[in-house]
């Protein structure tokens, strides 16, 4: 187990904050997951499971210890002609691990291509794009709680995912191991979501690895790259309302994007929120919303993690203030 202190978590966000963590633990192995309860006890401060950093904003040094997994293996725990199941590390780079599995032609991943992040963070968050999200194909997540030293074993159902959202929000001190994802060998495609259909008709034939092509592509035409810009992907969850709500708002503006959900509940576009507000390219000193994508907010240079944070609780009061709408952060606050 690698332990430093007093590191600087610049290279471990994207929105490049420099802040630092008291203690950084580094876990690589089964052994270091077993040390963790220690390493709680001994370490009376906040702990924080940090993945690849793309959905935290550090707005001060953190106090705390800072756990983060290497853990980067990846085995076929069961294969049939349909389906394989396979078993992920939680360190594995998200977008790397949906391109092995397309590459090996297997499905279910490809519509969240590109995502910033590690496996780990993927139940977390349930991460989600284009019609998919992380809970379709996830079929088990398993840890340790480092509080108590007791390892668990979650089904799907157990990790209660919602949009955005699952049991680890609440039951914080549980750090990820390996998380197991069922995948297609005889594909079901999505591609319903916004523009992907016609796009996919001009490629020609309908594959996973066309779908991945596409979505990159369309991603990196409106999301500064993690090598451009400081930034945390989407800053804010695209709000649920009711129905009556959502008919009101659409009286008064008729171009609002609405998708009704299952439950009979519409989910807005808090990119068009923010548009429509004229905050598109808003700046204030080095923040700004992205000026090809408003739900973006990026880090122009050397912003630091409080200016952010102001920056978009200015965000939200204009929103709620022209729709009487609540945006909610999807990025964490440290």
């Amino acid at each position: 187990m690698n332990i430093s202190t007093n590191t600087s978590l610049k290279d471990f966000n994207t929105f490049r904050i420099e802040a630092r963590a008291r203690q950084f633990v580094f876990i690589e192995n089964n052994n270091d997951i077993k040390e963790l309860h220690t390493i709680y006890k001994a370490e009376p401060k906040e702990t924080f499971v940090l993945g690849g950093g793309s959905n935290v904003l550090f707005t001060r040094n953190f106090v705390g210890t800072i756990l983060y997994s290497k853990l980067s293996d990846i085995c076929i725990e069961k294969e049939t002609k349909e389906h394989v199941l396979l078993k992920c590390g939680s360190g594995v780079n998200w977008d790397q691990f949906v391109a092995y599995c397309v590459e090996k032609n297997w499905g279910g991943i490809e519509n969240l291509s590109d995502i910033p992040g590690n496996v780990g963070a993927a139940p977390v968050q349930n991460i989600g794009a284009y019609g998919v999200e992380a809970k379709d194909t996830i079929v088990k997540v398993e840890g340790i709680d480092f509080s108590t030293g007791k390892t668990f074993s979650y089904s799907n159902k157990d990790c209660c995912f919602t949009y955005r959202n699952s049991i680890f929000k609440t039951e914080k001190n549980k750090f990820i191991s390996y998380v197991y994802f069922k995948l297609t060998k005889q594909h079901k495609l999505v591609t319903h979501y916004g523009k992907v259909k016609e796009e996919l008709t001009k490629q020609g034939e309908e594959t996973i690895q066309n779908i991945r092509n596409l979505i990159i592509a369309i991603r990196r035409s409106k999301l500064p790259g993690v090598d451009e810009l400081g930034s945390g992907g989407s800053f804010f969850k695209n709000p649920v309302v009711p129905d009556n709500k959502a008919k009101q708002l659409q009286a008064e503006y008729p171009e609002m994007p609405q998708y009704i959900q299952p439950d009979g509940s519409v989910k807005l576009s808090a990119a068009w929120l923010i548009d429509n507000a004229g905050l598109k390219g808003l700046q204030h000193g080095d923040v700004a919303t992205y000026h090809k994508q408003p739900l973006v907010i990026v880090n122009l240079n050397k912003a630091s993690g409080k200016e952010i944070a102001d920056f978009s609780e200015f965000i939200r009061k204009k929103v709620f203030e022209k729709y009487d709408l609540s945006l909610e952060p999807e990025v964490i606050f440290k």
